[in-house]
């Protein structure tokens, strides 16, 4: 299996620690706009000392519009994980329909980079469909919630989707895998950033929109620690979505709620019960279908 591949694998595997690393900061007081946009923040100071030294990771004055809108796509990705919250919507029924992404991305990959429609693919799909069904108990979910919230969540998968597209675009044009990271999180604090006097004004909740400097220093270095974390990730996964396929990197992401479950059930003493078990067993499954020979470009 080429190296690309393991790069998106581990990447998605780290990238479960973010609803652990959420959960930690929301218990600890923070606002979820505050460890949003202050870890968007340091990840582009991150970045930017990086291009310091390496100048030809610099954005191209050409990539500038591109990376606007790969920003917008990641604030309001972003948001769309917790507006749904708001309105009443089980978490559950929200990681279900944000993870249904692959299927937007095998659609977008298909229309837009002419990615081929195999039955491997096909096959891929419904056993990661089932992963997820599984794996998060949508069963016993409840569905109760306004439709405004379960549409924000279900636009929330569609975003994710066009987050790895972005990503597979940036890397077909070219562009260094230090430079895409740069250009998602630095325009997505500054979209967050721009958004955020239009949210505390509608969204009356301090634990979700309070943007505040004044907490204990500890938890600025928690802040960065945990940005340091998910920053090798992203750098990870934009390094292997340039030979990648959007499909592959799709269904691969998958890989991120079962990390996120088995990093709750070792850490955060949650239950490991026999639907993540076969829900991940699935989940596995779809990933070797969805990495074959002919899925590699």
């Amino acid at each position: 299996m080429a190296k690309e591949y393991w790069l998106i694998i581990i990447a998605n595997i780290m990238f479960g620690s973010i609803v652990s690393g959420g959960q930690f900061f929301i218990n600890s007081g923070l606002s979820v706009y505050e460890f949003m946009l202050y870890s968007f923040i340091i990840e582009t100071l991150l970045l930017l000392t990086i291009v310091f030294f390496k100048r030809e990771y610099l954005i191209k004055r050409g990539f500038i519009g591109f990376f606007i809108i790969y920003g917008l796509i990641g604030a309001l990705q972003s948001a769309s994980q917790y507006i749904p919250l708001f309105f009443g919507v089980s978490v559950a029924v929200v990681a279900f329909l944000i993870y249904t992404q692959f299927i937007w991305t095998t659609l977008i990959g298909r229309l837009f980079l002419k990615e081929r429609l195999t039955k491997r693919k096909i096959w891929a799909i419904f056993f990661g469909l089932a992963g997820i069904f599984f794996l998060i108990d949508i069963f016993n979910a409840s569905w109760h919630g306004s439709i405004i919230g379960i549409s924000v969540a279900l636009a929330g998968g569609l975003l994710l989707s066009l987050w790895i597209v972005w990503g597979r675009i940036s890397g077909l044009n070219k562009q260094h895998f230090v430079t895409t990271d740069l250009g998602y999180a630095g325009f997505t604090s500054v979209w967050l950033l721009l958004f955020w006097p239009v949210a505390n004004h509608f969204v009356k909740n301090e634990g979700l929109t309070r943007l505040s400097v004044n907490f204990p220093p500890k938890f600025w270095l928690f802040i960065f620690i945990f940005t340091l974390i998910t920053t090798i990730p992203h750098l990870l996964f934009y390094k292997g979505v340039q030979k990648v396929t959007a499909f592959a990197s799709g269904i691969m992401t998958l890989l991120e709620p079962l990390s996120a479950a088995l990093l709750a059930a070792f850490f955060l003493s949650q239950p490991l019960t026999a639907n993540v078990a076969l829900g991940g067993a699935f989940i596995i499954f779809s990933n070797y279908l969805a990495i074959g020979k002919d899925q590699y470009a």
